[in-house]
């Protein structure tokens, strides 16, 4: 077995804990070596909770030749300032989604000479491959609607949340969105050709914190998405619905699909659940991202997937009256 991979966070936020913390502790080949964030004080305390053996600050951590690879969770705003520098100092990198601010960094992003893979955990767990070889194996028919709904209740969040300041590339599309854009152009397997309708429910001046969006993809299916970061519920929705010509699939929780019921698929009336596997997406990711940096296997999530994802999302803000992140 080869050495795991040593990987530093930078970026002293919470999602680093369930998306790679807690994987490498459950030994997906890597582990987490260091931890950098702006300030060295809150550097040190994340270490330190979290048993990482070193912190220090984001130069710090680029210039350490014991670090191989760079796990960007800063702020979205951040993301193409500080992968485009680990990339130049010779780290394989993992970005947090979304990849860049808007679809020029995400170009840029992807043009840069390194291994870049995006953390969009969701398509590595073998649910999201089932679905797609039961679309393309013509299971349900030529595709007619693709519905996807993510509804955060707006009580987990404070006021002042990164999530809802533009200055830091803040959004419900830029962040739920991220999910159901990746999520409708890998079901319908194409671009899409239009955008129909957007409508944001802004909380402050260019911010969304709802977006209702409405697509058409080629053949003509017409794909919607439903997202809000301050849904008045009390618990998340997150859903997805394929209905094509001669039946339909439903899933609950594409997102994290451990934790959902699987896929259910309607063919021609006749019903079958097909279950999900453990563990999480985020264990499958890891994984894979060693086995990127180890053996040079290829990246299921690559930059350039990232940036069309990107362009989808300025193309829905400017369905909806309203400025890309970062312009």
């Amino acid at each position: 077995m080869s050495d795991p991979v040593r990987i530093g966070i930078l970026g002293a936020g919470a999602v680093a804990k369930y998306a790679l913390i807690a994987p490498a502790r459950r030994d997906n080949g890597i582990v987490v070596a260091s931890v950098a964030a702006r300030d060295a004080n809150r550097a040190a305390a994340y270490a330190a909770a979290n048993g990482i053996p070193r912190a220090s600050t984001y130069d710090e951590m680029l210039a350490d030749p014991e670090i191989e690879a760079v796990y960007v969770a800063t702020p979205n705003s951040l993301h193409c300032e500080w992968t485009l520098k680990a990339l130049d100092a010779g780290k394989a990198v993992l970005c947090e989604k979304p990849l860049g601010s808007n679809a020029a960094e995400a170009r840029r992003m992807a043009d840069a000479p390194g291994l870049l893979v995006e953390a969009l955990h969701w398509r590595y767990h073998p649910q999201s491959d089932r679905m797609r070889q039961l679309i393309e194996g013509g299971a349900i028919g030529a595709l007619t609607e693709i519905d996807f709904t993510f509804l955060v209740p707006g009580k987990y969040f404070q006021p002042d949340d990164i999530r809802f300041r533009r200055d830091l590339s803040g959004g419900a599309v830029m962040d739920l969105g991220y999910y159901a854009i990746s999520f409708l152009r890998f079901v319908a397997g194409a671009e899409p050709e239009a955008i129909l309708r957007a409508e944001a429910v802004q909380i402050a001046p260019d911010v969304d914190g709802a977006m209702k969006a409405e697509m058409r993809f080629p053949g003509g299916c017409i794909a919607r998405m439903n997202l809000s970061l301050v849904d008045e519920a009390d618990d998340f929705t997150i859903a997805a619905e394929i209905t094509g010509e001669r039946g339909s699939i439903s899933i609950v929780n594409p997102v994290h699909p451990q934790n959902g019921g699987g896929l259910d698929v309607i063919v021609d009336g006749a019903a079958r659940n097909y279950p999900p596997e453990k563990p999480a997406t985020y264990d499958w990711q890891a994984r894979a991202f060693a086995r990127n940096v180890r053996e040079g296997a290829p990246v299921l999530t690559t930059a350039r997937e990232g940036a069309a994802i990107m362009k989808v999302i300025d193309d829905v803000y400017r369905a909806a009256s309203m400025n890309p992140r970062g312009v």
